[in-house]
């Protein structure tokens, strides 16, 4: 049966937290299927064998997708294009798999709204902040809804979108070059906003952004690797919006070189 919505989970040395992630997926209550596409980037630890348990387990709804090599460290490009390729569905879900769901009404309550919108082309909702000091709101700003040009503006500081609770259509075969060429939460986000806008879902319980663990890809580089990747990034995305020629996103972007 075709799948509503494609959950895609990205894993690298997340033995310690997939059970937790998985579990958030396959407790979902939706009255439509769901495939669960987990993509593992060369983990070192026991992820395969316990996606690969989970697969056994779930024949018709877990897919796990491995890497003899980690991309991120040796492209320097967040290697989700394998599970975009994979996925089936009309909307795209994400949560890592050092993150976690808290809520089986989650996906149900995201998709009845973006069935009833079809002028939007994502939605999100509240998420916490897991690090040493325990849970903790992203920031002191309010979640809000996003014009698709606030989108293409978007700030890397601030409550934001966590990239845990965003559910979106998957655009893959209308705009595949914006998929490949800008691997990434937040490049994503700004593509997105060329389609539409973004709204924010109230009563949906938290989500969970597991922060500095030790196992985490992106946040395990050296600061200086960040900082050099987060330019070459900006760089990316407006050398893409000027493609579009939009001179009105031209401009949004141009301010963030």
């Amino acid at each position: 049966m075709q799948p509503v919505v494609s959950i895609i989970c990205m894993t690298y040395n997340h033995e310690a937290f997939i059970g937790q992630a998985m579990g958030g997926f396959l407790a979902q209550v939706a009255d439509f299927p769901i495939e669960v596409i987990v993509h593992d980037d060369a983990s070192t630890d026991k992820t395969p064998e316990l996606l690969r348990a989970w697969a056994r387990a779930y024949p018709d709804a877990v897919f796990p997708l491995f890497q003899r090599e980690n991309q991120l460290s040796k492209t320097g490009v967040y290697p989700i294009v394998h599970a975009y390729e994979a996925a089936r569905g009309k909307y795209i879900a994400l949560c890592d798999g050092d993150d976690y769901w808290t809520d089986p009404w989650k996906l149900q309550r995201q998709v009845d709204f973006m069935e009833a919108n079809p002028e939007h082309a994502m939605c999100h909702h509240d998420y916490l902040i897991l690090d040493q000091g325990g849970l903790r709101l992203p920031d002191s700003q309010a979640p809000r809804d996003f014009t698709g040009d606030e989108l293409v503006g978007l700030s890397l500081v601030g409550y934001g979108i966590g990239c845990c609770t965003k559910l979106f259509r998957n655009f893959y075969a209308e705009a595949r070059k914006d998929f490949t060429d800008f691997i990434g939460d937040y490049p994503m986000n700004v593509m997105l906003g060329l389609h539409g806008p973004c709204k924010y879902i109230p009563g949906i319980r938290p989500s969970v952004y597991r922060r500095q663990h030790g196992a985490n890809s992106w946040s395990g580089l050296p600061k200086k690797v960040m900082a050099e990747r987060t330019r070459e990034m900006h760089r990316q995305v407006y050398e893409r919006i000027c493609e579009r020629g939009d001179e009105k996103h031209i401009r949004i972007r141009r301010a963030f070189l």
